[in-house]
């Protein structure tokens, strides 16, 4: 039966990742336990949490005295060893499903849960795998997630959806169909390719809760057929994939604009949101009016019940024109952005509004953002 004595703060830390993979509110009651694999030979502890949606495998050192099984309930666990200061904790399996929990100042019973109850966790496959800087893909993955849907009734919406070009470049893209988010970042070495696999978008917060927790510089993906794998240092999160077809977004970018211009920022970050205060009668609709020949952009926005607002901000344009947005998707997308200046791009009617970091337009943008107009 199991018996190990390990770092309590250890312990606590990779139980808190796996509580992000138990599911607290489950049918079935193993699934709110972790299930904990002493393992003497290794000298490590491997632990598991599920939802059956995805999973949470890690491993922590720890004084092996004898190997066992355990499925311990994650939130009383966590709790009780945030409550105490010890250094050390002593976990002993003890007859009819209990755990004993000894410091040198406190002892405590857990009652456990079946451990052969616990579903069986899919198999990853290393034969494969792409290589990612792990503070490059926390940042675009961070830069274009929000942009998802949270309309269940579109699941091919509902998720960030990857693939690779040339085993040189990593694009990951979402979208709620009235906004688009797109960042590609450099794969650091590969030796498989990805077409369109949608990963869901709580899998994606989950992955950047881990991420956080971890100092690794490198992350592996793997690709399976139906699921995908992050491989963070030492833990792993499997997720399911969504199935659907992921529409050919490509097709909706105009090659080209009839109104380009070139802003600062953080200067329009803080115009739409003053905008914003003045249009919440009209559900965030703001106009934006761009002059050739004064070289400046004017934001409007309405309320009948409060009054107006106009600002005006110095750009750099090649011609004039107007267009109105949702002042809530474009705060969104300007905050994604870490570059000073954005190249922007519009035309008149009911074309897409495009975000991109300024560059030498020698290339496709690294970071854009889509946004649809308002008609009104």
């Amino acid at each position: 039966m199991l018996k190990i004595e390990v770092n309590r703060q250890s312990l606590l830390n990779i139980l808190q990742i796996e509580s992000r993979g138990a599911n607290q509110h489950a049918d079935l009651p193993i699934l709110s336990s972790v299930l904990i694999q002493a393992d003497k030979t290794t000298a490590l502890l491997k632990l598991t949490s599920t939802n059956l949606n995805q999973a949470i495998l890690s491993t922590i050192k720890a004084n092996i005295i004898s190997d066992g099984v355990i499925a311990v309930p994650a939130r009383i666990t966590i709790d009780f060893l945030s409550s105490i200061s010890d250094e050390l904790v002593t976990l002993e399996e003890g007859k009819n499903l209990r755990l004993k929990i000894s410091t040198k100042n406190h002892q405590s019973s857990i009652y456990l849960l079946n451990p052969e109850d616990y579903p069986k966790i899919p198999e990853v496959s290393k034969a494969e795998s792409i290589k990612l800087n792990c503070s490059q893909f926390k940042e675009a993955i961070s830069a274009v997630a929000f942009a998802a849907s949270k309309d269940d009734t579109r699941p091919v919406f509902c998720g960030v959806m990857f693939y690779t070009v040339d085993s040189s470049s990593l694009y990951m893209v979402s979208t709620d169909s009235y906004r688009l988010a797109e960042k590609t970042i450099p794969i650091v070495s590969a030796s498989q390719n990805i077409e369109d696999i949608i990963i869901p978008s709580a899998t994606i917060q989950d992955l950047l809760k881990i991420i956080q927790s971890q100092e690794v510089e490198s992350i592996e993906l793997i690709a399976e057929v139906d699921q995908v794998s992050f491989i963070i240092g030492d833990v792993t999160l499997i997720s399911r994939l969504i199935s659907g077809e992921y529409p050919a977004y490509k097709n909706l970018i105009p090659a080209s604009s009839d109104i380009n211009f070139t802003i600062d920022r953080a200067e329009l970050l803080q115009t739409v949101k003053i905008a914003a205060l003045f249009a919440r009668e009209s559900a965030g609709a703001i106009s934006l009016q761009v002059e050739k020949e004064d070289q400046v952009l004017t934001v409007n926005s309405i309320a009948n019940q409060v009054g107006e607002n106009h600002s005006q901000i110095a750009v750099s344009t090649d011609s004039s024109g107007s267009i109105n947005l949702n002042s809530r998707y474009l705060i969104d997308a300007l905050g994604s952005f870490d570059s000073d200046l954005l190249d922007i791009r519009f035309s008149k009617g009911l074309t897409p509004f495009i975000i991109s970091a300024n560059s030498d337009k020698k290339s496709a943008p690294v970071h854009q953002h889509i946004i649809m107009p308002i008609n009104t």
